[in-house]
């Protein structure tokens, strides 16, 4: 989730003023991070961490819902045992 953090704020410290590409810039910030909440989610032990990070993708981009990924890592999240 770092990497994902860096690239939205590179992203979003890169508008320059102008409405069109400004707006681009920001659905890509939100993409990275969404990206690295459902990386995240794959990659921690802990289920409660897992679902607590992929409640958060649809806030960010809607249209994420409908990735491969985003629902592989809901069903790796759910099946997953939980660690003490």
């Amino acid at each position: 989730i770092l990497f994902a953090e860096e690239f939205a704020r590179l992203y979003i410290e890169s508008m320059n003023g102008e409405a069109r590409q400004d707006k681009m810039r920001s659905q890509n910030a939100r993409y990275f991070k969404a990206s690295g909440f459902v990386k995240f989610a794959k990659a921690t032990g802990n289920r409660f961490e897992s679902v607590k990070s992929l409640l958060k993708v649809p806030l960010l981009t809607p249209t994420y819902v409908f990735k491969y990924a985003y629902l592989s890592a809901w069903k790796q999240a759910l099946t997953k045992s939980q660690k003490p």
